[in-house]
């Protein structure tokens, strides 16, 4: 049977990004995908450039048909981009079939805002519930220049983001000679951070982490559809009771009512005895 996805939205809009990751899921996905989301200017094409080695491949705040969701695939895996996108639409627009979730801040830009936060907080709980891996990225450690500055970041994602795994880059640097095309370098930490998702991507490792998200999302969808039917039972037995109330309040009144006219009758001598 198949299931009819923008109705069970439709009924559960509060889980509709697990809803579109769901699908995603029973549709398949031909290649892994990793996405990458967060405000432009924190680093996030730097970073897939340098993880797909190209120093091109990705441009800050580009919008792609509208989307601004940037794809590109390499090597196996689907990369992705979502430009400026850190609120609730960063967790439905694009990113619903992804393997991996990456969530990139500057340490150029100081602390994280509110809506990183939020946004942070709502891909770990659902990590802990799909399995799903995400990772808040730090980028550009080398130009900060402020190790103040830096040891309060750390201390705040610590405290701010209990659980949530982080790891931190230095720049990414681009050699050119005179003529030549530019030849992209490494940036500290890149290396452990390409290594980590290889394991994440690894095919038998997404292999379960699909089929456990699935069985998850399946079991959570279950449970909400049938606290929204009982849910509905309950609006339909208290409306069913309040007529009944009002019913018998009214047939009370209506008796009440022509007593009262009766007395009168009896008063006046209508009635003869």
């Amino acid at each position: 049977m198949s299931i009819d996805y923008i109705r069970l939205a439709s009924l559960l809009p509060a889980l509709k990004a697990d809803i579109r990751y769901l699908q995603a899921l029973e549709q398949g996905q031909p290649v892994p995908t990793v996405m990458v989301l967060g405000k432009s200017g924190q680093g996030g094409a730097s970073l897939l450039n340098g993880l797909v080695g190209d120093v091109g491949c990705f441009s800050e705040g580009a919008d792609v048909s509208g989307a601004r969701v940037q794809s590109e695939t390499r090597n196996g895996v689907r990369w992705m981009m979502a430009a400026d996108r850190i609120d609730r639409a960063a967790l439905e627009a694009g990113q619903a079939g992804a393997d991996v979730l990456l969530l990139v801040h500057s340490f150029r830009a100081g602390m994280l805002d509110e809506a990183e936060v939020a946004l942070a907080q709502t891909l770990s709980a659902a990590q802990q519930r799909t399995g799903r891996p995400c990772m808040l990225v730090l980028t550009r450690r080398s130009e900060a220049q402020n190790p103040a500055l830096e040891a309060r970041l750390l201390e705040d994602v610590a405290a701010r983001l209990p659980g949530m795994p982080v790891m931190t880059l230095g720049s990414v640097g681009y050699m050119q000679a005179a003529g030549a095309p530019g030849v992209l370098l490494r940036a500290p930490g890149m290396d452990a951070l390409a290594a980590r998702l290889a394991r994440m991507l690894e095919a038998r490792a997404l292999s379960a982490q699909r089929q456990h998200g699935r069985a998850v999302l399946r079991a959570a969808l279950v449970d909400a559809l049938e606290a929204l039917e009982r849910q509905a039972g309950l609006r339909v037995k208290t409306l069913r009771e309040t007529r009944q109330a009002r019913a018998r309040a009214y047939a009370a009144e209506m008796d009440a009512l022509e007593q009262k006219i009766l007395a009168r009758f009896e008063e006046a001598g209508v009635f003869e005895p």
